[in-house]
């Protein structure tokens, strides 16, 4: 649980309670950011079966939660009437065994200010940005999804991606 809480609170999250549901480990977070105006916006980290992905998903539509990681050993999810909503992110178990951001030549990633993605672009098109995938490690960790402009820091300057 302790990487969990650690994915949590790199996000801006802090624990609050697990929660009594059977078959699934459940952890809820609040968000801790000063300038919050929704107080309501809750992360769910769930270590779940992959079978019961469907059943979890209907559990966290009827409660409070705003958003969702569920962490599967192989995520098996029926995708014929079943669609993963934006606020759900489905992880491998393997893909949180380390924390990326640790690592002493990962430089630090955040999602970009509106002032930031305003005087970058500058009337340009977001398409010619450099690509990070959703599927690297440091996207999976802190949660970016498709469309994101993310700010890059290295100690020498500061690179912007958009996460495709």
């Amino acid at each position: 649980m302790y990487l969990y809480d650690e994915l949590a609170n790199d996000r801006g999250y802090s624990f609050v309670s697990e929660d009594g549901v059977s078959k699934y480990s459940i952890r809820v977070y609040k968000l801790t950011s000063p300038d919050d105006d929704n107080h309501n916006t809750w992360l769910v980290l769930a270590h779940v079966d992959s079978g019961h992905v469907v059943d979890l998903h209907d559990h966290l539509s009827k409660s409070k939660y705003a958003g969702a990681v569920l962490v599967c050993i192989i995520p098996k999810i029926p995708t014929k009437k079943f669609t993963i909503p934006p606020n759900v992110q489905v992880v491998e178990k393997w893909r949180l065994c380390y924390n990326p951001t640790r690592h002493k030549w990962v430089p630090t990633h955040s999602i970009a200010s509106h002032s930031d993605v305003k005087r970058l672009l500058h009337g340009r098109d977001v398409s010619k940005l450099p690509k990070l995938l959703q599927d690297d490690p440091v996207s999976i960790w802190l949660g970016f999804q498709v469309g994101d402009i993310v700010k890059v820091q290295r100690k020498n300057n500061i690179m912007f991606r958009v996460v495709v």
